[in-house]
């Protein structure tokens, strides 16, 4: 049994229902997130090279997203852009860093990006 299936089958050990509804509704749910920290990101060539790790992750789990953002007042849906708009989303962001998050189902999610 490998890490996911593993996960999967405790997932419940890390979900707290809704107050009102526990049985029909989560308050909370664990779930897994990657944070990277690229030294000079803000470089061509570096923005290049997550634009191509975003190309492989989005070739092997792009099917299975559904929702996000790049801004977290603005949710999309994720097959709304294409590959090619989620790359230079990378490679031609105008700040040092960039935020996004994807998912398989709308969420409302916190993010702190302390810098």
């Amino acid at each position: 049994m490998d890490f996911f299936e593993k996960f999967k089958q405790a997932e419940w050990e890390f979900t707290y229902g809704a107050e009102d509804d526990p049985d029909n509704y989560n308050a909370l749910q664990v779930g897994l997130v990657a944070y990277f920290y690229m030294d000079q990101g803000y470089l061509p060539e570096n923005r290049q090279r997550m634009a191509d790790a975003f190309a492989l992750y989005h070739r092997e789990f792009g099917d299975k997203l559904r929702w996000g953002f790049h801004d977290p007042n603005k949710p999309e849906y994720y097959h709304d852009t294409t590959l090619e708009q989620h790359c230079h989303r990378i490679t031609e962001g105008d700040s040092d860093n960039m935020d996004c998050f994807w998912g398989r189902k709308k969420a409302i999610i916190m993010l702190v990006n302390i810098k």
